[in-house]
């Protein structure tokens, strides 16, 4: 039976979730159907040209330096601890700090459009325009940047729910401009401009959120100081490095195959590596809404409670990604011809098969990473990421040559894959005191069992009943899915699990009664 205070700490957790899980499904949405429509009026080589330069100015996204990550930690315990001046501190050296980054990253852009883009083999025609599109994404990273001080505090205060209403109002005006700017025969330029006025209205949404979900908190420039600055950079540092790392590992495809093949063949290679990123997206969001909680948990040294929480955020994401991933081995090239275009299916169909299989064993690390970062326990976790980042990157350049892009999506898989098995479940037992086989059942021996059903049905039905349509793809989808979650319900579930499951949908608790937790 749960206590209150569990049930109180998974209500949260669930709403949190389930939150995160409908902001993503809506960007996910968005994205099948509107990269269609993209694809189709800029054609290849323009919209290879958007695809690089995004994905250079992503590199700029490493400037947050992992701040904002330390301002949820910081955040979430001095708000448990009802320390509103300690948090007001954290906040405001935050935003100085991000003041200062904002500005240099309108510099390194302006220096990467000068600097870079005549270097990469880009159509002459799209020069001009790409050198200014990436001045623009810099800016925009410089907003992006200050709102994460906003959206640091609210998901500190573990309210996910609105600050998902905002991601979702802000993804929605920059689709349907872009929809209506392309069918008016626009280009690249004006999505830019697009996406920066956007992120313009998130950050001033954001800023006023804060104001009133937690009224005591006051970022002021004289509250910023040196010693909240080094408590941020304390924890900050190693998380920047493990987001460079995480940057080479999964966005220095793009860079590698701009610089050795024709940039027409990046939206190939971009098809299957979006839906694998679609597929992460949905197995963060749990390490998002179960880091706060953990750093609150940490503050009053739950160690039992953490143990918990570790092992359901892991099965957890086992079972949310075990069924997409499965879908992905045995009807991805299906699913491209009738989304993108039969021209497209063979060579992306086989980028995202390859692309696919660290996702049967990373589901753990995903669910375990957000709950380390909490507990300020992610340290070893940084030269780890930074050897698998090299790795990527040098098979890549490596198989490049010989594979093409298939060979970047292996330089890609093979380190991933080897962290996830050797790495990963080693060190969360270690540092959180959980059996190896606990663990090891609960992530990877349970969800496979449960998943194995779906997978003879999906083989079935991609064998027996071919899909002409996409709509007529997603309803055999959605077919298969029952199966699967009987499979999970009654093979990874416990009976607190469906308590709470059971709970939340007949909605026997109230999300507006439910306050940020305070263990």
């Amino acid at each position: 039976m749960l206590t209150p205070r569990a049930a109180s700490s998974h209500s949260r957790v669930l709403l949190n979730v389930v939150s995160n899980w409908s902001g993503q499904i809506f960007l996910i949405g968005l994205g099948f159907f509107l990269a269609p429509f993209v694809v189709r009026h800029l054609g290849d080589s323009a919209y290879g040209v958007w695809t690089l330069t995004r994905s250079l100015a992503g590199y700029m996204a490493l400037l947050d330096l992992g701040v904002r990550g330390a301002v949820t930690r910081y955040v979430a315990r001095f708000f448990s601890r009802s320390d509103h001046e300690a948090a007001s501190r954290t906040a405001a050296s935050a935003a100085a700090i991000f003041l200062v980054i904002a500005l240099l990253a309108a510099v390194v852009s302006s220096l990467l459009a000068l600097l870079v883009i005549d270097h990469v083999d880009i159509p002459s025609e799209y020069r001009v325009a790409a050198a200014i599109v990436l001045v623009l994404a810099g800016v925009n990273v410089g907003v992006t940047l200050m709102a994460g001080v906003y959206s640091g505090i609210v998901a500190g205060l573990q309210r996910f729910e609105v600050l998902n209403t905002i991601e979702i109002a802000a993804a929605g005006v920059n689709g349907a401009a872009v929809f209506l700017a392309l069918r008016s025969g626009q280009g690249i330029l004006t999505m830019a401009a697009i996406q920066l006025t956007v992120s313009v209205c998130r950050l001033l949404a954001l800023a006023l959120l804060c104001r009133r979900l937690y009224p005591e908190l006051r970022i002021r420039p004289r509250l910023a100081n040196s010693e909240s600055a080094r408590t941020i950079f304390s924890f900050s540092v190693f998380s920047f490095v493990m987001q460079v790392s995480g940057n080479l590992i999964y966005y220095c495809d793009a860079a590698v195959i701009g610089a050795f093949l024709p940039i027409s063949l990046l939206t190939f290679f971009s098809i299957g590596g979006t839906l694998v990123d679609y597929t992460r997206t949905l197995v963060s969001a749990v390490s998002q809404a179960t880091s706060p909680l953990a750093s609150a948990i940490d503050a009053q040294r739950g160690q039992a409670r953490l143990q918990t929480l570790l092992l359901n955020s892991a099965t957890f994401s086992s079972i949310v990604v075990l069924p997409i991933a499965v879908t992905f081995l045995i009807r991805g090239e299906s699913f491209i011809a009738l989304w993108m275009g039969p021209s497209y299916a063979p060579l992306a169909g086989r980028v995202l098969a390859i692309l696919t299989l660290p996702l049967l064993f990373h589901s753990g690390a995903h669910g375990t990473g957000g709950i380390l970062m909490g507990i300020g326990k992610h340290k070893p976790l940084a030269p780890l990421m930074v050897v698998e980042g090299l790795c990527n990157l040098g098979l890549s350049i490596v198989l490049v040559r010989r594979m093409g892009i298939v060979g970047v999506a292996w330089g890609t898989t093979i380190p991933n894959v080897i962290a996830a098995v050797l790495f990963w479940p080693w060190y969360a037992c270690r540092t959180l005191e959980v059996a190896p086989a606990r663990f090891l059942t609960a992530v990877w021996v349970r969800p496979a069992i449960a998943v194995a059903p779906f997978a003879i049905a999906t083989y079935v039905v991609d064998r027996q009943w071919a899909a002409s349509t996409l709509y007529g793809f997603m309803f055999q989808v959605a077919l298969c899915v029952p199966v699967a979650l009987a499979g999970f319900w009654f093979i990874c579930l416990n009976a607190s699990h469906r308590q709470i499951a059971t709970g939340f949908v007949r909605g026997r608790f109230h999300p507006q009664a439910i306050e940020p937790v305070v263990p």
